[in-house]
């Protein structure tokens, strides 16, 4: 459930349902419409990357169009899209002629983008790839909330951790049913 394994599984097996060259799994930062990270999976090299990013979604036009109805935007043909000339160029160099943004919600709340990428030649796809691409795309959301709830979780316990771990005096912490859970070391020398 560690978030950059379902990160790396997910944007491994989307390239390998749907036949594209790259997917591209971009998360958004809690509570904010900036970008916070990317995890880059390309089937030529056979590997993924996750990089630390900070943009705002206000960069990315078919992003916040995903996010906003809710639906895939479909790039048929980067070179002939609206985008704009540098981004054509950069997509142009890596050889990406067709492009699918699919918006990863949870709760109706966007988490993240899935970018599906091809390259080599112009690409459209069929309504049976884009419903596939919409149902992983709804299962990988849940997977990634799932994820960063997980790591919220882990955060929080080694805060407490650590303030407990912190103080001068003696604390115990039970479960309900009194069963020792946290000590102190403080409280452990005390004990008798």
């Amino acid at each position: 459930i560690e978030l950059e394994e379902v990160l790396s599984i997910g944007a491994e097996r989307v390239v390998d349902l749907l036949h594209v060259t790259q997917s591209r799994l971009f998360l958004i930062k809690e509570g904010t419409e900036q970008l916070e990270s990317v995890y880059k999976y390309d089937t030529n090299s056979k590997r993924g990357d996750l990089n630390y990013v900070s943009a705002p979604l206000s960069r990315y036009p078919d992003f916040l169009r995903a996010i906003a109805t809710g639906k895939m935007v479909m790039i048929e043909n980067v070179q002939k899209s609206s985008m704009a000339p540098e981004v054509k160029r950069v997509f142009e160099k890596q050889g990406v002629h067709s492009i699918l943004n699919l918006p990863l919600l949870s709760k109706d709340a966007p988490i993240g983008i899935m970018m599906l990428l091809h390259s080599g030649e112009t690409r459209g796809f069929t309504n049976e790839e884009v419903n596939l691409a919409e149902t992983v795309s709804s299962q990988l959301a849940v997977a990634l909330k799932n994820a960063q709830l997980f790591r919220h979780v882990v955060e929080e316990k080694g805060r407490i951790e650590a303030l407990v771990n912190s103080s001068g005096d003696g604390i115990l912490m039970t479960d309900n049913k009194f069963h020792l859970i946290l000590i102190n070391s403080v409280a452990d020398w005390l004990k008798f």
